[in-house]
């Protein structure tokens, strides 16, 4: 915790379209363009701590639909590979998933498939606090 991080990824913003993953691109889409913005912002609401395996747990996270954005609630699964940091400034830290907690505004980027559900539920390939 505390060393400085840099993780920009290449992200898919979906829209009731199924990404699929692999390991030399990490996500593709049938019909959706890339896109720099978080594929997802809210509040956290709920964090549960289940770690089985690679999942150490999942977040439910509750926003308003934005123009970068495309939904108002996810729950989000938190795996070893899901990147966790903390925006301080124009500076990211690494963080634990411990050090989530409800309330907190993040942004996220999902990768693999979107479930359609409502909420929706998807892997976070990176989750930021902001502030």
């Amino acid at each position: 915790m505390g060393e400085s991080y840099e993780h920009t990824p290449s992200k898919l913003c979906a829209a009731g379209w199924i990404w699929f993953g692999n390991a030399d691109s990490r996500l593709h889409s049938l019909n959706q363009p890339e896109c720099d913005a978080p594929c997802w912002r809210g509040t956290i609401t709920q964090v549960n701590q289940a770690i089985t395996g690679d999942i150490l747990g999942s977040l439910l996270v509750e926003g308003k639909l934005e123009t970068d954005t495309h939904y108002d609630r996810a729950s989000i699964t938190i795996t070893k590979q899901t990147v966790v940091l903390e925006q301080q400034g124009q500076n990211r830290r690494s963080i634990t998933f411990a050090d989530l907690q409800k309330g907190q505004l993040v942004q996220v980027g999902f990768i693999g498939a979107v479930a359609e559900t409502y909420p929706v539920q998807a892997q976070a390939d990176e989750v930021v606090i902001l502030k």
